[in-house]
């Protein structure tokens, strides 16, 4: 087995010239050494903080007392190219340090250098049956496994997509590759459509413009059953493009520069909420809930589902239980802790039958309550390409430009909706959604300039459903934040580096599987941190990237922090590099499997099967499988 070093070199590089960065500092330089029989390699590898994240090449050389290192650093926007040359003494074994001095790009340098042993994997054995599958298939109500079947337009059932009448957007006055801007126009189509009571707004191929004339404009769907179709998101299709950025009202709080979206906002107005208390208990799992009599409610009505902490804090200990440890925003007698998105299917004098299972347990000590909303229902953006201006590269919370300055298009309060065959070039949030239900977001890209956030969910967001989806280098490339429940996130790509990321999280049983790239990094403020998830996250299949994209010079293996994501269950997860993934735990830092009230870890280091508990668990709900899943 092949022993791997790794050498740290502080303060080894400098910014380019025009790079708009907030900290002028040198940045630090990690060198791979990989050891064969027979002594110092001659080649190494080298990761700095560059715009990719890319390896760089170089060689090592013996000296009296250490070695040297000669690398040749890659040029890009973030630094320049050139050779750094480093004399490291002693020479570096596992866990030593010191200093070291050279040159870099002619230039005099000299830092701090530490060493680490990178542990390595055994190779990959045959996939392995899951024990948390078999446990959940012989009892699946008193399984630790949530049911995660149901995500997805119309509980995975429907296909995105739409038939209806046709409205031209050129017969609107949409004129692309005019250099006119085209909002307005656009507008006028979509406003036509929803006063049809829904239909196809069909863009032509070509470039529209936005954000010329009024540097807050955007299109606004705030009716069900619009559809904005492009001619595709390839070259030659549809591109809408925004030509300027997005600013927030208040330079203090920049990530309000996203309540400006640059292209397409779509929220439901602001509900009339009325109340249903209902009385009785019921299970994690159930799909019936017993009610007040005489509560009023139909078929087809959504309801938010709504439990609050109680004066001795018990629904915050047992959402985070083993750890129990909560931030500033989830404290507090009256916090709404649980919040699920539920459509009623049937309806009785005191019960009603739901779409998806409860996500947490119902009791009265938590004075759970129903709230009917108005939701809109089946909106879809399809085949298109949004592009911007921004032409800077990203650098995190430097600004509300950089935050949320170009957001193309936002989801609020939308039920059984959709974003399929979009392209999202250089913008620092692909799709936001919020208060949203049995969504679907598949088969979109995000390429060009890396920004802030992916895709991501948000609020009471409940079954929605990201799939074959390219987040490419976004910082928080798939997230989620508050209370959402009961999602998926399947088979999706992320490049180096990228990071999956709960910002303040106490929602429960939501899934990622199948996920290649990005690795579990931490953001989000200390009022919202920890946890980073209730309990019932699960990470299913999961090929880990390498890079943390908080220092992306810098491998990060850590998997999972029991104080962070309690009750976590994951199976299958491992990494592109070989390494172990590695854990913390109330005793301290580990690896390998874990079966403990604070995770269960499974098969760490190679595959489960199924290789997806997704499509295993829908396909043991409906059937045969339709088509559009693959």
């Amino acid at each position: 087995m092949t022993e791997r070093l790794l050498v740290i070199l502080d303060d080894a590089l400098t910014r380019s010239p025009g790079a708009k960065a907030p900290d002028p500092r040198r940045h630090p330089v990690a060198v791979e050494i990989r050891f064969h029989a027979g002594g110092w390699p001659k080649a190494v590898e080298a990761l700095a903080i560059t715009f990719n994240a890319a390896r760089h090449e170089g060689r090592i050389e013996s000296i009296a007392g250490g070695v040297r290192l000669r690398l040749g650093i890659s040029p890009d926007p973030w630094v320049p190219g050139g050779e750094l040359v480093a004399e490291v003494t002693p020479a570096p074994t596992a866990g030593s340090s010191g200093r070291w001095s050279g040159t870099w790009c002619g230039e005099t340098v000299s830092g701090d250098w530490r060493a680490e042993a990178v542990v390595e994997s055994r190779p990959l054995h045959p996939a392995k049956t899951s024990r948390l599958l078999a446990a959940w298939e012989e009892s699946p109500r008193h399984a630790a496994l949530p049911d995660c079947s149901y995500a997805g337009r119309g509980c995975a059932a429907i296909e995105p997509g739409s038939t209806g009448p046709v409205f031209r957007a050129e017969d609107f006055g949409v004129r692309p590759d005019s250099g006119l801007d085209g909002t307005r126009a656009l507008q006028a189509a979509v406003d036509a459509a929803a006063a049809a009571g829904g239909g196809i707004v069909l863009l032509p191929a070509g470039r529209i413009d936005f954000n010329l004339d009024d540097p807050i404009a955007c299109v606004r769907i705030a009716s069900s059953g619009v559809v904005v179709r492009g001619a595709g998101s390839q070259p030659g299709g549809t591109t809408l493009f925004s030509h300027r950025p997005g600013r927030s009202p208040d330079l203090a709080k920049p990530w309000l520069a996203g309540l400006q979206t640059r292209c397409i906002n779509i929220a439901a107005p602001d509900p009339e909420e009325s109340f249903v208390t209902f009385c009785g208990p019921a299970p994690r799992g159930a799909l019936r809930l017993p009610v007040t009599p005489g509560h009023g409610l139909r078929s087809g009505d959504t309801l938010i589902l709504v439990q609050r902490e109680d004066a001795s804090g018990t629904l915050g200990q047992a959402l985070t239980a083993p750890a129990g440890r909560l931030a500033a925003n989830w404290r507090g007698e009256g916090r709404e802790l649980v919040r699920q998105l539920v459509t009623v299917v049937a309806a009785q004098d005191d019960v009603i039958e739901l779409d998806q299972p409860l996500r947490w347990p119902c009791e009265t000590r938590w004075r759970p309550e129903l709230r009917r909303r108005s939701l809109l229902h089946g909106v879809g953006i399809e085949n298109l390409r949004f592009a911007t201006a921004w032409s800077g590269f990203f650098s995190h919370h430097f600004d509300d430009v950089h935050d949320n300055g170009w957001d193309p298009l936002h989801l609020s309060g939308c039920h059984d909706s959709w974003v399929t065959g979009c392209v999202f070039d250089s913008v620092t949030t692909a799709v936001g959604m919020s208060n949203c239900t049995r969504c679907t977001l598949a088969d979109n890209r995000i390429t060009g300039n890396p920004g802030h956030n992916g895709f991501g969910m948000g609020g009471a967001s409940s079954a929605n459903l990201i799939l074959r989806c390219h987040a490419g280098r976004q910082m928080h490339a798939l997230a989620m934040q508050s209370t959402p429940s009961g999602n998926v996130v399947a088979d999706c790509t992320c490049d180096e580096p990228a990071g999956l990321d709960n910002h303040g999280v106490i929602g429960t049983d939501n899934l990622v599987e199948g996920l290649i790239g990005a690795v579990f990094t931490g953001g989000g403020s200390q009022d919202a941190v920890p946890p980073r998830s209730g309990r019932g996250m699960v990470l299913w299949n999961w090929e880990q990237g390498t890079f943390n994209p908080y220092r992306p010079e810098r491998p990060l293996t850590c998997l999972t922090r029991w104080d962070e994501l309690p009750g976590i269950l994951c199976a299958g997860v491992r990494r592109r590099d070989g390494v172990v993934p590695t854990w913390v735990g109330p005793e301290g830092e580990g690896r390998g499997d874990v079966d403990a009230p604070w995770a269960v870890i499974e098969a760490s280091g190679r595959a489960v099967t199924p290789r997806s508990l997704w499509r295993h668990q829908l396909e043991r709900r409906v059937g045969s499988l339709p088509e559009w899943i693959g």
